[in-house]
C-alpha cells in the first residue's frame, strides 16, 4: 500500500515539509493494519503485518521510515533545476 497515487505535495502552501507520498510508509502500514483488523479485512491484515516485519527483520535498529513497494530502500533525494509545482512550492528536490 503506498501513501498515494500523488507525490510530493507540501504539507502546507509555501511550507519546506515536501514527502514523496509514491512510497509505502511504516506508519501507514501500520495503521492500515489496524483499519483492516477492525474491519475483518483479514488478508489486508495479513499483508500489512507482513510487510513491516520483513522490513523489521532485515533492517532492524536502521528501519527507515519508507520503503519502495517491493521493500527496497527509498532512492537518495537528489536536486533539479526549478521545476513549476504545487502554487507556492519552489522546492527541485526530487527522489529516484
Amino acid at each position: 500500500m503506498v501513501a498515494a497515487a500523488t507525490t510530493s505535495l507540501p504539507e502546507r502552501a509555501e511550507a519546506a515539509r515536501n514527502y514523496d507520498y509514491r512510497y509505502a510508509w511504516i506508519r501507514d502500514q501500520c495503521y492500515a493494519g489496524h483499519a483492516a483488523a477492525a474491519a475483518g479485512l483479514d488478508d489486508l491484515l495479513d499483508a500489512a503485518v507482513a510487510f513491516v516485519t520483513a522490513r523489521l527483520l532485515a533492517d532492524g535498529p536502521h528501519l527507515a521510515p519508507a520503503y519502495t513497494t517491493g521493500g527496497g530502500r527509498v532512492p537518495e533525494e537528489r536536486m533539479l533545476p526549478f521545476l513549476p509545482g504545487y502554487p507556492g512550492h519552489r522546492s527541485g528536490w526530487v527522489t529516484g
